[in-house]
């Protein structure tokens, strides 16, 4: 099946997602933020204050870690995913990434990422990961998207006008 990346006919009224036909969207892409944050809620309703909720790079941490200091969370090297390349220390808050790195395919000697710029078919970027801290989940999973679909110096531009807590890790693996 050929798939329909036409993806400004997407509708989205509300609580109804209209797609055409052969379009796909899959969980992780509309719901994995609605599931984080359904977790979260849940645990703080059982009265648990400390905690951290991992889905797939969508973290959570509530109050302290098990040593009574912030929870350490880090950032994986593109080139070696086993390798830490930052660490950033949180309480209460959220933290995503976006990544071109590891949902990626090769078609005909050229290698496609899952985010997708809705402007352009280029995929061209100096940004291999986008991490974003905020207090809400739903925030950071669907800012950390955006940001990696936008080109370097717009996504940098747009963070700084509007105050975004962000971790960038460019191609050369510099850190900004």
């Amino acid at each position: 099946i050929k798939e329909n990346l036409d993806f400004k006919n997407v509708k989205n009224y509300w609580n109804l997602l209209e797609i055409d036909e052969n379009m796909t969207i899959d969980f992780w892409s509309i719901a994995k933020w609605f599931l984080a944050d359904k977790v979260g809620n849940y645990l703080k309703s059982k009265w648990f204050t400390n905690f951290l909720v991992n889905l797939w790079w969508d973290i959570v941490v509530s109050w302290v870690n098990a040593y009574n200091k912030p929870w350490s969370v880090w950032i994986s090297n593109p080139d070696d995913i086993q390798d830490i390349i930052y660490s950033v220390n949180l309480t209460n808050k959220s933290i995503s990434t976006s990544w071109i790195y590891l949902r990626n395919w090769q078609i005909n000697d050229k290698t496609y990422h899952h985010i997708r710029n809705p402007f352009s078919n280029e995929q061209s970027t100096k940004l291999k990961s986008v991490s974003i801290v905020e207090f809400y989940w739903y925030k950071t999973d669907a800012l950390a998207t955006a940001i990696i679909a936008m080109w370097y110096d717009l996504a940098l531009d747009f963070c700084k006008a509007n105050k975004i807590s962000f971790i960038f890790v460019l191609e050369d693996l510099s850190i900004i």
